[in-house]
């Protein structure tokens, strides 16, 4: 929702695919996760679920953060919670990765003294600010 409002595409391709996937899925009422990712049509979101579910050390640092059950099990409400704080984990590092960009332009047109530019991009960085700020306390980071 965040990257989509502010406009925000990923670079890489297979990402974006994933993330496509999810927002045009994610308002159906009977939306499940491990049914949208993991018996995708598409190969590559397939492979991608796959590969961000099978990295043990994400999978355990959420999963052990409110369960103490056997990691290697997951049933499809619990799936669907890893795939989601995922799904949240990229958003933020997107907006992080987009609010350093922007502090790096900022920097570059204050050097070159370019005060429209600036502004510009000062005007900018609150609704970035926002929406690292909530994305990070649906994570917990906050």
């Amino acid at each position: 929702q965040y990257l989509t409002q502010a406009n925000i595409t990923l670079k890489n391709p297979l990402y974006q695919l994933f993330f496509d996937e999810f927002n045009m899925h994610k308002a159906e009422p009977d939306f499940k996760a491990e049914n949208c990712f993991i018996r995708n049509s598409n190969q590559y979101v397939v492979k991608l679920a796959v590969d961000l579910l099978a990295e043990k050390y994400t999978l355990s640092r959420i999963y052990t953060k409110d369960h103490e059950n056997d990691a290697d099990e997951y049933s499809p409400t619990q799936l669907q919670n890893i795939v989601c704080r995922l799904l949240y984990e990229l958003h933020y590092t997107v907006v992080e990765e987009a609010l350093n960009d922007l502090d790096r332009q900022m920097k570059e047109a204050e050097t070159t003294g370019n005060e429209q530019l600036f502004g510009t991009l000062f005007a900018r960085q609150p609704q970035y600010i926002q929406m690292k700020t909530y994305i990070g306390q649906l994570l917990g980071k906050n």
